[in-house]
């Protein structure tokens, strides 16, 4: 395996993006955005037909002169007014951008001025195109709900928390788990309902379901002296059996429980696995998904050209590592998307994994065939555990059958 860093130039979405996927996921909470009409465009980009749905969420424009003098609290009052008359949200997260951080606006005053006045939580959340790549949104905002998470009473057990943003119907899969293999389940984070936050402590398990949540992970661990499972994520076959195996061993409970399952999807995956063998795939790089993402296109025999990521974090993504450490993968951190082009048009792949601004030349121009990094998350299905792995791969052989 060949790590290699550019130190180049990558296009991303901004951080504020990946909101439009966790107003679904996280209910009786309101995203308030200071920024501009381009952070308005990014958060309603992704899903333009929520635009008729009163969705939670809104963006407060800066005029020119608040971007450089600062913005008045009192301004927001009527408007938060407005807010909570409309959706009662039981949390509201003050989210920053750009303007906020070139700007040093004071988020954390905003925030407490907001909660004192309204008496509720208003929950800072820093964000700004100056992050790694798009997912570092949902780092920075659960990063935030760690300081607002109960401590565990003294008389409480070990039990499994599971990090990062899933669907209602994804977390029922990993309950029904968490019950036929009698692991303790802590709850979730983001929970379904925001009043129910779960209790982290010593004693909590965190199961970071993606790679993207290494700030989240960081403060859980220095601040909550918590467990961090540092095993594979749950994509993928060798994922999912990794992952569940791995929780099984600290609780002492046994896997084979659902090793059926396993074979089950073994055999679902094999008819798919015909139209991706041997393909070639090259991955750009921008949603920080692309190590399992690799791993399991090379378990599926598809040939993997290039792997670029935004970055490696050699601690939490260390297993991930040594699965691919004896394939022959080029693994670029930080690519540069040019040069990246240039590779492209001498290798020639079946399938680029790229940016959402470089699918049409890549279809148009270079007659090559792209899914988009962002459909991962926008995807009706999910990405996560047995249940899903059939058509995580169909996101990838639907491209190629064409």
């Amino acid at each position: 395996m060949k790590i290699q860093c550019e130190e180049g130039w990558y296009n991303s979405f901004c951080p504020l993006s990946c909101i439009s996927w966790l107003i679904d996921k996280i209910k009786g909470a309101f995203f308030l955005v200071l920024g501009s009409l381009s952070c308005a465009h990014f958060l309603w980009r992704p899903r333009p037909i929520r635009l008729f749905n009163s969705p939670p969420i809104t963006t407060i424009v800066l005029e020119e002169e608040e971007v450089s003098v600062g913005i008045k609290e009192e301004k927001l009052i009527p408007l938060v007014e407005e807010i909570i008359k409309l959706h009662s949200p039981k949390v509201v997260f003050l989210l920053g951008s750009c303007f906020v951080e070139i700007q040093k606006i004071d988020l954390k005053y905003l925030a407490h001025f907001l909660s004192q006045y309204f008496k509720i939580w208003f929950i800072p959340v820093f964000l700004s195109g100056f992050e790694k790549a798009y997912t570092c949104g949902e780092d920075a905002l659960l990063s935030s709900l760690v300081d607002y998470c109960p401590l565990p009473s003294e008389e409480k057990k070990e039990e499994v928390v599971f990090l990062g943003a899933l669907s209602e119907k994804s977390k029922n899969t990993f309950i029904e788990k968490c019950k036929i293999l009698n692991i303790p389940l802590g709850g979730f984070l983001p929970p379904s309902n925001i009043s129910n936050l779960p209790s982290i402590g010593e004693k909590t398990l965190i199961c970071p379901l993606t790679p993207y949540l290494v700030f989240t992970l960081d403060k859980i661990a220095q601040k909550r002296k918590s467990n961090i499972l540092k095993s594979l994520f749950p994509i993928g076959i060798q994922g999912c059996r990794e992952f569940w195996k791995d929780i099984c061993k600290y609780f002492k409970t046994s896997y084979e429980v659902i090793q059926e399952k396993e074979e089950q999807v073994r055999e679902m995956l094999e008819k798919e696995k015909k139209y991706i063998k041997n393909k070639k795939i090259f991955f750009m790089g921008d949603n920080l998904l692309e190590l399992p993402l690799a791993r399991f296109i090379e378990f599926c025999e598809g040939k993997i050209l290039e792997m670029g990521t935004p970055y490696i974090h050699f601690v939490y993504h260390k297993k991930e590592l040594n699965f691919l450490e004896k394939k022959d993968i080029t693994i670029i951190e930080s690519p540069n998307n040019f040069s990246q082009l240039e590779r492209i048009k001498k290798l020639k792949p079946d399938l680029v994994v790229s940016p959402l601004v470089f699918s049409y030349p890549l279809e148009k121009s270079m007659k090559t065939k792209s899914v988009w990094s962002v459909k991962f998350f926008l995807s009706t299905s999910s990405i996560y555990d047995f249940e899903s792995v059939l058509s995580l791969l169909k996101i990838f052989t639907n491209l190629l059958k064409r």
